[in-house]
């Protein structure tokens, strides 16, 4: 696998013989036909979507192929929805049966995500095929929780309800580091345990593979925000480069539902802390970041992350969490 972090400038270099406010003009004109251009969004969503798969993705996606992923499929709603007493979705489609595309759409985000990191596991640990069809039968069982979280997130956004008291959340990520450990400990043998030598090898390789999809995941997020960041401030290209460090250090998952969004609509930007900008932005950029009007998402982390990029994808069903065949 490579560690593949691809830039993407968003200002264009023109350089002419003519006068400077014309070469100036040209500049500003070239760059916002490029910010505008369809090719330039392609490229930052195609970024987004190699984040998401992290360094499972080993080249580079055509653009045919970047198309069908960004189709995000609509289907007709079934008048009457048919509900599982056993869903955790199941409160929310008897209140609203509309939303059964919505539900729809956060299961496939939780699956891609989920499914990601067991096949990671799975390369890590050179599975068998007895070995992953027993990864995928505790995966099966192990995914309830995350449906259930964003299953909590969406009544208490639709319908206020199920609201949590301080300290109570549990991040999605988490729930899906737990399970994966778990998952990973039943089929190859808990790390307390006295563990073979060549499968404690492969246990620090799984370990990390995980650290450096997550850094890959950041630094391609961070990219995206940047380069959004460009559009307003004009970067350097020391700046660009220092502060996608920056923001990749501090990087949030629940800021993975901005990457969706901000290529097209770059008014919506994650809350970053100031100082992890302050130290690469000269003054009047930092008051112009300050005097944006930049929209912030709450409460809708189930509907974007990963959704929006994975729509051609959400039609074939997940290998982890397909039930037929076992």
């Amino acid at each position: 696998m490579s560690d593949m972090q691809i830039y993407y400038t968003t200002k264009s270099q023109c350089q002419t013989g003519i006068k400077s406010s014309c070469r100036w003009l040209c500049i500003l004109g070239a760059a916002w036909l490029l910010l505008v251009s369809p090719q330039h969004l392609m490229a930052q969503r195609a970024l987004a979507v190699k984040g998401f798969d992290g360094r499972l993705v080993e080249e580079d996606v055509d653009e045919d192929e970047i198309a069908e992923l960004l189709v995000l499929p609509q289907g007709d709603l079934p008048e009457n929805v048919e509900i599982d007493e056993n869903d955790p979705f199941a409160k929310i489609l008897k209140q609203q049966p509309g939303f059964a595309e919505q539900v729809r759409m956060a299961k496939a985000a939780i699956e891609s995500r989920f499914g990601a990191e067991l096949s990671c596991a799975a390369r890590a640990f050179e599975a068998n095929e007895e070995q992953k069809l027993k990864m995928k039968q505790l995966a099966q069982k192990e995914i309830r929780a995350q449906y259930v979280e964003a299953a909590r997130q969406m009544n208490m956004q639709f319908f206020g309800v199920g609201r949590q008291k301080g300290g109570d959340k549990v991040r999605p990520e988490e729930l899906r580091r737990r399970g994966v450990k778990r998952i990973v400990s039943g089929v190859f043998g808990d790390e307390k345990d006295k563990l073979s030598k060549p499968i404690a090898e492969k246990y620090k390789k799984w370990r990390d593979e995980c650290e450096a999809r997550v850094v890959f995941k950041n630094t391609t997020h961070a990219t995206v925000a940047v380069n959004t960041l460009d559009k307003r401030l004009f970067l350097t290209a020391i700046q660009h480069e220092k502060l996608v460090e920056s923001i990749a250090s501090v990087w949030e998952e629940d800021w993975d539902c901005y990457i969706q969004l901000m290529p097209s609509n770059p008014e919506y930007f994650p809350p970053l802390p100031e100082d992890c900008l302050k130290p690469w932005l000269e003054e009047h950029q930092m008051a112009a970041w300050k005097n944006s009007n930049y929209q912030h998402v709450g409460g809708m982390g189930w509907q974007f992350n990963g959704g929006g990029f994975f729509g051609a994808q959400q039609q074939k069903k997940n290998f982890w969490f397909d039930e037929e065949g076992q």
